[in-house]
């Protein structure tokens, strides 16, 4: 049973505000502090959680009778902190577009409502705070984590830190309050029968909605408010507040799923008209004949209690078998998570399950799948990408579809235990509705929850039922679903130019297509990778001869960062490197200045943008040195002045000064934005030694005024060097300002006796040296923005001169990029 986790009886305990209140809002409570009310209290706290609504909201009615039988204001707050997890513009989205509703519907009811947002990623909740001015703190009951588990946390606040304040959370989500219902609820069958009574007492129960009597006015708030009340006047807003959250902007908001009360009522409104079929409609996706409500109800946009009144009023078997699957489906997996300790984890799923799957642990799949593979569609079977392209553009999937892509998902991961997590991560991180108990209960029965064991056993799966994507194809007209999936996600079908195939380029381009849009990458490279690039030396065995001649390394913070480079190394596109890294300064070793994990591409650095680039359309050797404008549409031209075609948008991923150079006459006021910005030069050189040379450390920051940095490049995972040690040197940038224009030689040789001084030895003799300009290398001035985007003019620039030179800041600022373009794209569609 769940820490700090209260029965009804325990909560009732010294709460004598609790036992005032009507039955139908004592029985919904589910967990509590067991508190008398805090009468020195300001104010009574409704923190909004998951009932996002106004009307037929029984945390918020709670809330108000409390308030009005003490002469109390009730303040509602609604928050989104970056730390949620699979927090994206998608999620973000669809919750503050319902935001100008709720605040309305809580005006009327006498309730003040604020929101807070997160927006720097620094800023603390101001739970705390407002809690211990508190009388009483209300929040809505959402059994999953990390909701539940911080609910449980703040029943338990005032025994912790001497805070006394009473918490309740109230079921706002089931027509059976959770409290009541059965202490394990397995099967739909036993749900529903020992639900019937509580389940016919409360069907058609209305929902009066008190009014709050005291002014919350002057309530003085420890946060910064939001002020979506202007929502309404400016919708351009929106996409300025998610902008400006550190979260994942690779998931695009859902054009034809907008949040809010409204638009999920008008999407009910045209259901009921079709319900009569839903029994007949309902597993076959090409025929539309679900609700889509799935979103609003687990956003609590939409009352669930009317749903079920307006179904039951309805009648038919089409509301007889909607009415099967809100209450009795769905309700038991509310019920279930509400009881069931370890959702989040497979330890949830039933004994069989887990036995069988562990008995198959070691049984070869038909399938080998990564993660990053699963997350893009690129399963190689049809229907399975089909399904899971649907999540990623569009935020949804049949649910008659989605048993049959879990069940997959489990047979082609290599371990029981990755299947758990893929499915749990897939779901909540695309679906609109993820991160619901109702997502918890449909992607568990995939390995056997609310189930019975079949029989003969099958690989993997063992006695876990079975359902190949195959024979789901031979029902399903794939042709119909192929057309629905591969629609578009709004603002129509823009043709999209990225210029630069380096990390920022190859990172937005991949979003983008992923998407569904059509993007073209031109560079002038021979191959991908920009600045993490790598050179092979001709000579007897070139592919000896290798050297990361650009960026050296990379390190994860960011937590969006962390997540691809987990793929990549899954992918073996990418592995840790271990070497011994040290400063030195006038001879004198010291210990590394910036410590902690560091990552490189293997077998050369450029894996990672190859990788990348995989399936899309790519023109390497191909400058931009021209764009003009005709129309709303932009002319590219290369060096010879041949037509490289045209395009609704051009994104630049290269320096800042060659963007600045390529739009400066077409568009001026773009490349204004820039003129501040500076980049200092770097150069390489490369030296393959005709030995090995123990310098009793792999790399080294150098502090010299020719040398910033020396590299063994064979110490990385992959590389090799023929025989002897290959040596990569990097300068200072203020000395190649000195010396860019001077012939090659001219660095070698001062930065190959630089490197002798600096080591204090001789060098053996090298086979091979060479050396490489970066003009454009070292930037020491910054925008604030990681990325810039002007949907008016139809341009764009990412790359790490906007986010200060790092490996991880040119990947985020080119998922910044395309998160511009793509919310330029759904939240102004139509």
């Amino acid at each position: 049973m769940r820490d700090n986790f209260r029965d009804i009886e325990a909560i009732r305990d010294g709460s004598t505000w609790l036992e005032a209140l009507p039955e139908r809002l004592i029985e919904r409570v589910c967990r509590g502090s067991g508190l008398p009310l805090r009468r020195e209290g300001e104010f009574v706290l409704h923190w909004m959680t998951g009932g996002a609504r106004g009307h037929e909201q029984p945390a918020l009615d709670l809330a108000i009778e409390v308030a009005n039988a003490h002469g109390l204001p009730v303040l509602s707050v609604q928050g989104l902190g970056a730390e949620v997890p699979f927090a994206s513009d998608r999620h973000w989205a669809f919750v503050l577009q319902a935001a100008p509703g709720i605040q309305a519907e809580c005006h009327e009811r006498g309730v003040r409502y604020e929101f807070f947002l997160a927006r720097d990623g620094r800023a603390e909740t101001p739970l705390g705070a407002l809690l211990r001015r508190s009388a009483l703190t209300v929040v809505d009951e959402v059994p999953v984590p990390p909701i539940v588990d911080w609910a449980n946390r703040l029943c338990g606040l005032g025994q912790r830190d001497g805070v006394r304040v009473p918490v309740v959370s109230v079921d706002t989500s089931c027509v059976v309050p959770m409290s009541l219902g059965p202490l394990e609820p397995s099967r739909a069958f036993k749900f529903r029968d020992k639900t019937a009574k509580l389940r016919k007492a409360r069907l058609q129960q209305e929902w009066p909605e008190p009014r709050a009597e005291a002014r919350a006015e002057a309530i003085q708030l420890p946060f910064e408010r939001l002020p979506v009340e202007e929502l309404t006047a400016n919708p351009d807003r929106l996409e300025t507040w998610i902008r400006s959250c550190p979260i994942d902007h690779t998931v695009a908001p859902v054009s034809d799923t907008r949040g809010s009360a409204q638009a999920g009522y008008e999407r009910w409104e045209f259901f009921k008209k079709r319900m009569r079929h839903y029994a007949g409609t309902r597993n076959d996706p090409t025929k539309h004949g679900v609700s889509r409500m799935s979103g609003y109800l687990h956003h609590g946009q939409v009352s669930p209690f009317r749903l079920a009144r307006e179904a039951s009023a309805l009648g038919g078997k089409g509301a007889e078998k909607y009415l099967d699957e809100l209450l009795i489906w769905r309700e038991l997996a509310w019920h279930w998570s509400y009881r069931e300790p370890q959702v989040h984890s497979a330890n949830a799923i039933p004994a069989w399950a887990r036995e069988s799957l562990e008995r198959h642990r070691a049984d070869e799949r038909s399938r080998s799948l990564t993660f990053e593979a699963a997350e893009r569609g690129r399963s190689g079977d049809e229907l399975w990408d089909l399904c899971q392209t649907s999540l990623l553009r569009h935020g949804e999937l049949h649910n008659n579809l989605r048993m049959t892509w879990g069940k997959a998902l489990v047979e082609w991961s290599p371990r029981p235990e990755d299947a758990v997590r893929r499915l749990v991560d897939l779901n909540h991180r695309f679906a609109l509705d993820g991160r619901d108990p109702s997502s918890y209960g449909g992607l568990y029965w995939c390995v056997g929850l609310f189930d019975r064991p079949f029989e003969p056993e099958h690989p993997v799966l063992g006695s876990i039922r079975a359902r190949p994507t195959d024979e789901h194809r031979k029902r399903l007209r794939i042709d119909a679903y192929r057309s629905q999936v591969q629609r578009s996600i709004g603002g129509g079908d823009p043709k999209i130019a990225v210029v630069g195939a380096g990390l920022s380029g190859a990172i937005c381009a991949r979003v983008l297509v992923d998407h569904g849009l059509e993007v073209t990458v031109f560079d002038k490279g021979r191959g991908p990778g920009g600045r993490m690039s790598t050179r092979r030396m001709e000579g007897d065995d070139p592919a000896s001869w290798s050297f990361d001649h650009g960026a050296q390394y990379f390190t994860a913070r960011d937590p969006r960062f962390r997540r691809s480079v987990a793929q990549w190394i899954e992918a073996r596109q990418v592995a840790p490197w271990r070497g011994r890294i040290v400063a030195l300064e006038a001879g004198i070793e010291g210990p590394d200045p910036n410590p902690g994990p560091r990552y490189v591409g293997t077998p050369s650095m450029n894996a990672v943008v190859r990788h990348l680039h995989e399936d899309l359309s790519v023109r390497f050797e191909t400058e931009v040195r021209g764009v003009s404008r005709d129309g709303e549409r932009f002319g590219l031209v290369d060096s010879e002045g041949r037509d490289l075609g045209e395009f609704d948008l051009v994104l630049c991923a290269i320096p800042i000064p060659q963007a600045s150079a390529l739009l400066g006459e077409l568009e001026p006021s773009f490349a204004e934005r820039f003129e501040e910005h500076q980049v200092l030069p770097s150069i390489c050189t490369m030296l393959a030694l005709d030995g090995e040379l123990d310098l009793g450390f792999d790399a080294a920051f150098v502090t010299d005024e020719v040398l910033s940095w020396v590299a063994r490049n064979n110490s990385k995972p992959g590389r090799s060097s023929g025989g002897g040690d290959c040596f990569v040197l990097h300068s200072t940038g203020d000395w190649a300002k000195q010396v860019l224009e001077l012939e090659p030689h001219h660095w070698i040789s001062a930065m190959t006796e630089a490197f002798t001084r600096v080591v204090g030895r001789d060098l053996p003799a090298s086979r091979h040296a060479a050396g490489h300009r970066w003009r454009y290398a070292l930037p020491i001035r910054t925008d604030r923005s990681p990325s810039a985007f002007d949907r008016k003019l139809g341009l764009g620039l990412a790359g790490d001169g906007c986010t200060g030179g790092r490996v991880e800041g040119a990947f985020l600022s080119g998922q910044d990029l395309a998160g511009r373009v793509l919310r330029s794209l759904t939240l102004s569609a139509d």
